[in-house]
């Protein structure tokens, strides 16, 4: 594709010089009164020179009003009738041609001193200028031929100060160094840059226009210090190398791109090099982000001054028009966190929050430091930072992420109390967990019931005692869950401290319906030691529950637990006997009754059927075989039992002549052997 031909530049001038008197002689173009006025004063000999100080100097200003600038070239024109006349060219550069020099260097090169004879014609029209003859490759790969110290004193003048810099030197030294500094600044900064070449050291604070260099001149020049670049600093050697040049190098291009909306200009040059400077790498750190952004911020507070650089610096590299390498997202993020106040910023962007997703599981750690920092500066990022991550962290490794977070881990379960289903928890010191369950919501069962299971082999009595008041029907069914495993070959894995809890709750659990769904006796039997065996709950709730649950569990329980539970069954149903408590009668009394008699019966069970069964006469109070028969005899009686279920009591015809004889006993028990005589036998057990 060809390269769009740029059309020549045209700039204006004017002449001015002896005519009665110093005055406007010629001019391309109709100037106003006032600026005609103005260039009429600068445009005359600077006080204090005399002709045999000088050949020629420069001046150059902005004519606001115009919107031109003005760059003149001034010459002693002794060949004139009156002393002091001079001859000064002006050149009027439209301010949107200004970004069109790459060398301002040009400029110098068309000025021209006029001859006494000449009548000036050619003043009154404007130059055309073609940059591309001036500024071909011939000319711009040449590095200027300017001294080392020159460009040093130039640079160090006008940006080590804000304020009006004058150098002292010899006519004309400093020229080419003047116009390469002003070549490398942005057109803004080249609008406002004014200066002199030459003036008188004593009137230099005199000139009416305050310039921001001048260079004095006077009988007694103070030696020029050696400038060098072993002792010159990162941002002067920068502008040192790129000043020598002639090209439109990087460090112009950032300087014309973040300098645009710069209204300080000199005093932000060195800000700007420092910035190149340190972003010259592949990507941005963190830590240099925040010292980048903590600079710009400070030397231009105000949110519309350099807002392009501003923008750049938190873009994480998506501008694709940007002079900066990627910024670390999270640097950003750290930056706006830790300076909630800072106004100075454009809105943080959003790409800044969506690089989480990608970060997260190589920079976990710095991503919740970042939030947690944003927490306790109270920074307006929490709440989207909090949902983010929130989203991103995964509960396997939550518990270890926020271990010493304790802030941070409170903020993420509010957003997302499922983090708190895994498998770790419970390997947390208790009381810290008992903080943990309050974030479970009381209407989320299902995740309240994973996160207890787990908890359940952490036996502390705070916690315990916490989960059961907010959580008691699921912890208990989970319990029972746990329970019935044990018909299965499992442990029980339910520390004391949940047990003893669920033991406080006896009416909770007897009414919940928990004893009749039982899968097995084992089961039944866990439940009825937790339950206290023959507390007065368990008595008050008699007997039919555990009929009931009897009837459908798998008779699995073995052993020592066997023998005390089948007591058990016995014990419930002689002291509470109900129609419907029979089975149990039927499977325990001749089990019971032949442990005691080959004393064989634990010392827990045989505690318990002390307690229920009746006291006898003291000779014969020893005999628990026949304390347990007459207690059963009772049973039978008072509570109205089946007739049949006492026949099935026992195979032994012995002991159940004795159980008959006791009956017999008694006109009660009279009446029921009579009843039980006149009803025809339905079976054995």
């Amino acid at each position: 594709m060809a390269l769009k031909v740029q059309p020549p530049i045209s700039v204006h001038q004017c002449l001015f010089g002896y005519k009665d008197g110093h005055r406007l002689l010629a001019s391309s173009i109709g100037l106003p009164g006032g600026l005609i006025s103005l260039l009429l004063v600068l445009s005359d000999f600077a006080p204090g020179l005399s002709f045999s100080d000088v050949d020629a100097y420069w001046t150059g200003l902005p004519l606001p009003g115009a919107k031109y600038y003005a760059l003149m070239r001034t010459w002693p024109a002794p060949e004139m009738p009156r002393p002091g006349c001079v001859w000064t060219h002006v050149l009027l550069i439209a301010y949107a041609d200004i970004p069109r020099f790459i060398d301002l260097g040009v400029l110098a090169k068309v000025v021209r001193r006029p001859g006494m004879m000449e009548n000036f014609d050619s003043y009154c029209q404007p130059l055309r200028l073609n940059l591309a003859l001036w500024e071909d490759a011939r000319f711009t790969d040449q590095l200027r031929p300017i001294a080392t110290d020159e460009i040093l004193h130039v640079i160090r003048a006008l940006y080590s100060s804000s304020r009006p810099v004058v150098l002292l030197s010899s006519p004309g030294a400093l020229d080419e160094a003047i116009f390469a500094a002003w070549s490398q600044q942005w057109p803004r900064l080249r609008r406002t840059f004014t200066f002199r070449t030459a003036v008188s050291l004593n009137d230099s604070a005199n000139l009416g226009v305050q310039f921001d260099l001048c260079v004095a001149l006077g009988q007694e020049v103070s030696p020029k210090k050696t400038a060098s670049l072993v002792e010159a600093e990162a941002w002067e050697i920068i502008s040192f190398e790129d000043l020598r040049c002639r090209q439109l190098t990087a460090f112009r291009r950032f300087l014309w791109r973040y300098g645009s909306d710069i209204r300080k200009g000199r005093r932000c040059f060195r800000l700007l090099a420092e910035v190149y400077l340190a972003t010259r790498a592949a990507s941005v750190s963190a830590d240099q982000l925040t010292h980048i952004i903590e600079e710009v911020v400070r030397a231009l507070p105000s949110p519309d001054e350099a807002r392009l650089l501003k923008e750049d610096l938190i873009s994480c590299g998506d501008n694709q028009y940007s002079l900066l390498p990627p910024s670390d997202p999270l640097g950003i993020l750290e930056f706006f966190v830790s300076h909630p106040e800072e106004v100075a910023l454009p809105a943080l962007p959003t790409e800044a929050l969506t690089a989480l997703d990608g970060l997260w599981l190589s920079r976990s750690d710095e991503i919740l430091s970042i939030l947690n920092l944003s927490l306790e500066r109270q920074s307006s990022l929490s709440e989207d930072l909090l949902s983010r991550i929130a989203r991103l962290i995964d509960s396997d490794v939550f518990l270890k992420e926020t271990a010493q977070r304790p802030r941070l881990r409170r903020q993420l379960l509010r957003a997302k109390p499922q983090l708190l289903d895994s498998e770790k928890i419970a390997g947390l010191p208790p009381a810290e967990i008992s903080s943990l369950v309050e974030f479970i919501p009381e209407d989320e069962l299902s995740l309240a019931s994973r996160i207890i299971q787990r908890l359940l082999v952490v036996s502390d009595s705070l916690l315990a005692t916490k989960v059961f008041d907010r959580f008691s029907e699921v912890t208990i069914r989970l319990m029972v869950n746990t329970v019935e495993r044990l018909g299965e070959g499992f442990r029980l894995a339910v520390g004391e401290a949940w047990i003893k809890v669920l033991a406080d709750k006896k009416y909770e659990f007897l009414c919940g319906g928990f004893i009749q769904s039982a899968s097995s006796t084992t089961a039944l039997a866990v439940f009825a030691d937790i339950l206290g065996y023959d507390s007065p709950e368990v008595l008050d709730m008699g007997p039919l529950p555990w009929a009931a649950g009897l009837h459908n569990a798998r008779d699995d329980v073995r052993g020592q637990s066997r023998q005390v539970f089948l007591v058990f069954i016995l014990m419930i149903s002689i002291v509470r006997p109900r129609k419907g408590c029979e089975p149990m009668l039927e499977r325990s009394f001749e089990s019971v009754h032949r442990d005691i008699g080959k004393s064989a019966l634990p010392h827990v069970a045989y505690d318990i059927l002390g307690r229920c069964v009746p006291e006898i006469s003291w000779w014969l109070q020893w005999d628990m075989c026949l304390r347990l028969r007459t207690a059963v005899v009772n049973a039978y009686i008072k509570g109205e039992l089946d007739l049949q279920s006492f026949r099935r009591l026992t195979s032994d015809q012995h002991i159940f002549s004795q159980l008959v004889d006791l009956a017999n006993g008694t006109k009660r028990g009279q009446r029921f052997i009579k009843q039980l005589a006149a009803r025809p036998v339905s079976g054995k057990r």
